[in-house]
């Protein structure tokens, strides 16, 4: 029997499901579906035969390898011709942001020297206002892109995403929307401190989480994303607006890792919505009661988060490949043990 199937008996709440979701992800082709099934869901032994066989499979995905090609051909681009112009600049953060974004869940990790390259270029952007160039949403996106990354306890970091909670609106949340704050704006803030260990308990942060229990399935009207069929786009992307989907699923994701529980019923609510919306086949939709197409990364995180509130599993507050090159060769991934943290404060000076 392998490990995956020792696994799948702790799972016995799944089996009100037919067929079962989680034996469908496991049928994937997909790297990244497979490892995080078994990091996340089956929760495998990181020494085991099979975990490290996922684990190898991701690593090396020919999508992996064209996201950290990618940000070293950026770095050297920018390194030789810098951005000048303020568009410019803006075109620059959105396109490194993005990627790192989506290399970050393909598990890569802030000691690669494609990922600390990224982030320094960004960092020596922050702007006296501990910002970054471009429209709120941008910088939002960033700090939580930084976040996931764990840069926790950095100063730059840490004196943007106070900045940002500085902004918060009378209403609990961020940004503007026709009537109140911007919802998805809001969501997103949340999700950049969720993955902090200190923001994530802060007063103010929560009253943002009550911001968006208060106002489920409003239109968000003059918002970043606006109408109610946002809600049922569980899929997210990673180009700038893309990226601030996720919908009904979203919002249980984020609110997951601020302790919130199916007896509330408000997210009691959004999670018989989620059940309501399984496709026939088993998965589920990246758009929801429109597509009839599956997803795979879709009905993962959903998986993950039925887990939370139904399985008693505890919410995944930070993912990303452990080095583990004493048991599995990782020579491919280009690493440094040290972040030069002196050469970005010595450009900040100049």
């Amino acid at each position: 029997m392998e490990d995956s199937e020792i696994s799948l008996q702790h799972l016995e709440w799944f089996k009100k499901y037919e067929p079962n979701p989680i034996e469908l992800l496991q049928q994937s082709r997909n790297p990244r579906i497979r490892f995080d099934l078994a990091k996340t869901v089956l929760h495998l032994d990181p020494l085991s035969n099979e975990y490290s066989i996922h684990k190898r499979k991701l690593i090396e995905s020919k999508e992996r390898r064209r996201l950290l090609y990618t940000l070293e051909k950026l770095e050297s681009q920018y390194r030789s011709h810098p951005p000048r112009k303020k568009e410019e600049i803006i075109q620059a953060l959105q396109t490194v942001t993005s990627i790192l974004a989506e290399a970050w869940d393909f598990g890569c990790h802030k000691r690669m020297n494609a990922v600390r390259d990224s982030v320094i270029f960004v960092l020596k952007h922050q702007q006296e206002n501990s910002l970054f160039p471009g429209p709120l949403y941008l910088s939002v996106y960033i700090i939580e892109t930084l976040c996931r990354y764990d840069f926790e306890g950095n100063r730059f970091l840490e004196k943007a995403i106070r900045s940002l909670i500085r902004m918060q609106n009378e209403d609990g949340g961020w940004g503007t929307a026709d009537e109140h704050s911007d919802i998805w704006l809001t969501l997103k803030v949340l999700s950049a401190c969720s993955n902090h260990s200190v923001m994530r308990k802060r007063q103010k942060v929560l009253t943002g989480a009550e911001f968006i229990l208060n106002h489920i399935m409003d239109e968000n009207k003059g918002g970043i994303l606006a109408g109610k069929q946002v809600w049922d786009f569980l899929e997210y992307g990673y180009d700038e607006i893309k990226s601030y989907r996720g919908g009904t699923l979203r919002v249980l994701e984020i609110l997951t890792r601020f302790d919130y529980t199916r007896s509330d019923k408000r997210i009691m609510k959004m999670l018989r919505w989620l059940d309501e919306v399984r496709l026939k086949n088993g998965y589920w939709p990246g758009v929801a009661r429109i597509s009839q197409e599956a997803s795979e990364a879709v009905t993962l995180r959903t998986v993950r988060t039925l887990l939370i509130f139904f399985g008693n599993q505890k919410a995944v507050k930070s993912f990303k490949i452990i080095n583990t090159s004493k048991f599995l060769n990782d020579s491919d991934d280009k690493q440094t043990d040290d972040f030069p943290f002196e050469e970005l404060e010595e450009d900040n000076e100049r």
